[in-house]
């Protein structure tokens, strides 16, 4: 291998590193002189006198210079390097003196190029692998959850059908005391207990059949008006012939019925319809007895002295 020297400079001196002043006598100097040494680039001539001799010898050669970033030594290098493509390969080695020590000996510019492209090739797959294992790994982590999901989701679904009935009865259960609370807010805005409502709902939550469902409910001190909802008008006739022999209704009329569908978007024969129908009732109302007159034993004495003086 050859060094292409760079030029060392104490103060006016030149010397070319390692052929006009050794490394010993430029730690000498620089002990002994006043001034800090400093250096330049080696000239692209310089490089263009070895690079002839590899041409002319018929071999190729492989220049790694500093780095460029700290001097121009690299663009002398491929400015000499110009009129030699194919045979001269200049290096950035972007070091100040690892790279330039590195020796040349053995390398053989075609078997570098082969290398970088060895070394393109496995970075490649391994990049592609890399992506492929990164993937399967997503897709592991999110099937995960994905199954859990679906396995929530029908313990779910089969809790749903087994509470089926549990929620019919519940459902009931709080439209009754939705009834209740509106019956009890209608009551206390008409500022006069009234124990007529309150017999008539005992009455009405007693009897009242399961399957008939009250969809509005309105109230006075006199009567009420219930609109319900049944599934035919057989159900629909029963219910208000019962409501007709509640103790605590004096009277009831229907003000409307009327056969619907359960599902408005339902066309075609096999849509479910159910009857909604509203009643007037009033209530019993009871008329408390006039208080009974009791004689004290003086006002008894006075009648019976007066009838026998008669």
């Amino acid at each position: 291998f050859t060094i292409v020297p760079l030029t060392v400079h104490f103060g006016d001196e030149e010397y070319l590193d390692g052929v006009t002043i050794t490394h010993k006598q430029f730690y000498e100097k620089l002990i002994e002189s006043d001034v800090l040494p400093t250096t330049s680039q080696a000239p692209p001539v310089a490089f263009a006198e070895v690079f002839e001799e590899v041409a002319a010898a018929g071999d190729t050669a492989v220049v790694i210079t500093v780095a460029s970033r700290l001097s121009g030594t690299f663009q002398s290098a491929m400015i000499a390097a110009q009129d030699y493509e194919g045979t001269i390969f200049v290096v950035d080695s972007r070091t100040a003196a690892i790279g330039s020590g590195i020796s040349s000996v053995g390398f053989d510019a075609e078997k570098a190029r082969e290398r970088h492209e060895t070394n393109y090739v496995s970075a490649s797959v391994l990049i592609i692998l890399f992506f492929v294992v990164m993937i399967a790994a997503i897709l592991s982590f999110a099937l995960v959850p994905y199954n859990m999901a679906l396995m929530e989701q029908k313990s779910l679904q089969k809790r749903q059908v087994q509470l089926a009935p549990a929620q019919a009865v519940y459902d009931q259960y709080n439209g009754m005391n939705s009834l209740i609370e509106q019956v009890r807010y209608g009551n206390a805005l008409t500022m006069n207990s009234n124990d007529g409502i309150l017999d008539f709902l005992a009455e009405l939550e007693q009897k009242l059949p399961q399957d008939v469902e009250v969809t509005e409910f309105t109230s006075n001190d006199e009567q009420c008006i219930i609109t319900m909802r049944v599934s035919d008008k057989e159900t629909a006739a029963g219910v208000i012939k019962m409501l007709r022999e509640f103790i605590t209704i004096s009277s009831l009329s229907v003000e409307s019925i009327l056969e619907e569908s359960e599902n408005e978007a339902a066309l075609g024969d096999n849509s479910e319809t159910s009857v909604v129908f509203t009643v007037n009732a009033n209530y019993v109302i009871q008329t408390p007895a006039p208080p009974q007159v009791v004689e004290s034993m003086t006002e008894t004495a006075e009648t019976e002295a007066a009838a026998t003086a008669e």
